[in-house]
């Protein structure tokens, strides 16, 4: 069985060194594909660069596919340092990365790095000193891949204007003035609080043109007095006053029973009790609770969002590239293990990944 990326030895820092001065130089920085991962290309080129420049003093060669996994390896520990720089690395609150001394940790604070790297073991090299490669990684890794941490808490870009704005922006390009919602309501609240500013309706005398001549009071007729039309008392519904009209009076009557009802039949009454049963059923069907669904999820859905969640928290630096690659394993092989990870809060996800790594077996990338 010929030798495999796992054969490859990165214990000595020259051989890190040695990629990484190949990426530096300038001709090779646009072999870089997106995210800052170099092409296959450019990862057989530089094999063949470390197998004429680099000695191999231990382990396998230096392959294409083991400077792939070097060099991811590089952007991790980069990209951690440099959130623990700005501040944004999730779980490093109260320690501070300098590029000569590292974490700085000394006797008094010992305890701390221990239980710190315990979690997160990609900083376990830096307790003293700061890492000797990361102003020459910074410069080879593209901007969009330094950038990609940042968080921005109103969910959208500050730079992109709401509708509102623009269209105030609008209204004021064109008419020179500025834009103000608020004026067309608070003109009404004005109205409507001064009675003197309201409209009224024109009265005929204030109406333009010569006022009306007054006729002469022979020509004006006095209206006569109306009389009021007798009124038909409303017929009584009381019981005697109906025992002595006529049929013909009876006939216009409506009773306050309505039309007269028939007689049943068998099949009738029958139907019309089964569909009073029926009513009361459905009545009492509505007024119980609806039996939920279950809401457990398949085993593939749930490894599913377990191996999402790692992508996630190895984006935050909860967990290191190696752990989310041997976590991803023993999720295919337990979906029991997706859901006690996915059952962690955020500051409880770095230990269960390593509880969950120590309990299926020995790690499959050793540092």
């Amino acid at each position: 069985m010929g030798r495999g990326v796992s054969d490859a030895d990165w214990s000595n820092p020259e051989d890190t060194g040695a990629v990484i001065q190949f990426f530096f130089k300038a001709e090779n920085r646009g072999k870089l594909g997106q995210g800052g991962n170099p092409t296959k290309a450019a990862l057989n080129e530089c094999a063949a660069y470390l197998a004429k420049n680099q000695e191999v003093k231990k382990g396998g060669p230096k392959t294409a596919g083991a400077i792939g996994t070097r060099w991811r390896k590089i952007k991790s520990i980069f990209e951690a340092i440099l959130a623990v720089k700005q501040k944004k690395f999730v779980g490093a609150s109260g320690w501070n990365y300098d590029d000569e001394t590292g974490f700085g940790v000394t006797e008094s604070n010992i305890d701390e790095w221990n239980d710190f790297v315990r979690t997160h073991t990609i900083f376990k090299p830096f307790a003293t000193k700061g890492w000797e490669f990361f102003d020459e990684v910074q410069e080879i890794l593209p901007a969009t891949t330094r950038g990609k941490y940042v968080y921005n808490a109103s969910g959208h870009s500050s730079s992109t204007p709401d509708l509102q704005s623009q269209s105030a922006h609008s209204q004021q390009s064109q008419t020179g003035t500025p834009h103000d919602p608020l004026g067309s309501a608070t003109n009404a609240i004005q109205t409507n609080e001064n009675p003197s500013t309201i409209s009224h309706p024109p009265t005929p005398t204030s109406s333009s043109g010569p006022a009306a001549s007054t006729p002469h009071p022979s020509l004006v007729t006095t209206p006569a007095p109306s009389t009021p039309a007798p009124s038909t008392p409303a017929p009584s519904t009381s019981r005697s006053a109906l025992m002595k009209r006529p049929a013909s009076d009876m006939d216009e009557f409506e009773s306050p029973w309505g039309a007269k009802r028939g007689k049943y039949t068998g099949p009738e009454a029958i139907f019309s009790l089964s569909q009073s049963v029926q009513s009361v059923g459905n009545a009492i069907r509505d007024s119980m609770p609806v039996p939920k669904k279950s809401s457990a999820m398949s085993p593939t859905k749930k490894i599913e969002m377990a191996c999402a969640l790692l992508r996630e928290d190895r984006r935050n630096f909860i967990i290191t590239w190696d752990q989310s690659m041997e976590l991803i394993i023993i999720f295919g092989q337990s979906s029991t293990a997706a859901g006690v990870y996915m059952s962690g809060q955020d500051d409880e996800r770095g230990d269960l990944a390593k509880l969950l790594i120590s309990k299926h077996g020995q790690s499959l990338f050793p540092m």
